[in-house]
């Protein structure tokens, strides 16, 4: 196994200081690291993978739903959709195996900016994913017959899934 890379060293470091646990994915092409957050609506994996020689960290949170395929074209407008309203990162569909991710990337010259802005991806990345997981649930919990005239923007725009940031905040992203 190749030695790791100063970026990887960095990001441990990081997430260290944060106070989150984490494990190293043993994979012999890329350095990966796994967490894993309790938030508002659901337990949300985030997987680091580092990509030393570039210097860039994509910070990835997976939904944990098997989505159907007969949902696919609702949950591709959604994501869509919802990705023209981010500021950063954006939601993806594997659309093999319905699976949805939310990703962030930001390329990294030194140790101390990877200890500020880490923190504030991965929470991001929490966040999003949070968020979305009720709206994903919604249109799995559709019937055949609902799915034809689902109007994704009324779903977009309900603001009962949005959880109290004073009362919800997900375990362990407090920042100082």
């Amino acid at each position: 196994m190749p030695e790791d890379s100063a970026l990887l060293l960095s990001v441990q470091a990081a997430l260290t200081a944060a106070g989150w646990q984490y494990t190293r994915i043993e994979d012999q092409d890329r350095e990966v690291l796994r967490l894993d957050f309790d938030a508002h609506h659901t337990r949300v994996p985030i997987s680091l993978q580092i990509f030393g020689p570039i210097g860039a960290v994509a910070v990835v949170a997976e939904n944990s739903h098997e989505a159907d395929k007969r949902i696919r074209g609702k949950l591709a407008e959604l994501l869509m959709r919802t990705n023209i309203q981010l500021t950063i990162g954006n939601f993806e569909l594997n659309w093999d195996t319905m699976r949805v991710f939310f990703r962030l990337t930001n390329l990294f010259t030194s140790a101390d900016e990877i200890e500020r802005a880490l923190p504030g991806m991965v929470s991001a990345a929490v966040a999003e994913m949070d968020r979305m997981t009720p709206q994903i649930a919604e249109l799995l919990n559709a019937t055949p017959e609902e799915l034809e005239t689902f109007d994704i923007g009324r779903l977009m725009r309900r603001e009962d899934y949005l959880p109290d940031p004073e009362n919800t905040a997900p375990t362990g992203l407090e920042l100082e």
